[in-house]
């Protein structure tokens, strides 16, 4: 599979960006737009791959880690309208629409949280 190389190099940039702390250092957020870039890429050039799905749960959780919540929104909205119509049979695809439906949710929830006491 050609894609998995670069799938590969992808998932570790991300994993340096996605460290769980409540706020991210620099060398953090450096890593999430790299990741970005990285994960755009592999879409970009396989874009049937079985990693789509992936790339795009892991590029909004990116768009997250850097306080983009509208751009956060608009690539979980990408990963939701490729199943609008079906449900995955893949467990891995299962969890990462349900993690772009419950992190869209969640988002839209905190925007309009905010909003309302600016």
């Amino acid at each position: 599979l050609l894609a998995q190389a670069p799938y590969q190099q992808a998932i570790t940039t991300f994993s340096k960006a996605d460290t769980g702390l409540e706020n991210p250092n620099d060398k953090e957020k450096l890593f999430a737009r790299q990741a970005i870039k990285e994960f755009n890429q592999l879409i970009l050039n396989y874009p049937n791959c079985v990693y789509v799905d992936h790339g795009l749960a892991s590029i909004g959780t990116a768009h997250e880690i850097l306080n983009e919540w509208e751009d956060a929104i608009v690539v979980y909205n990408q990963l939701i309208a490729r199943y609008k119509n079906s449900i995955p049979a893949d467990p891995n695809t299962k969890k990462f629409l349900h993690h772009a439906q419950t992190r869209r949710t969640a988002i839209d929830t905190f925007l309009f949280q905010k909003k309302r006491f600016e």
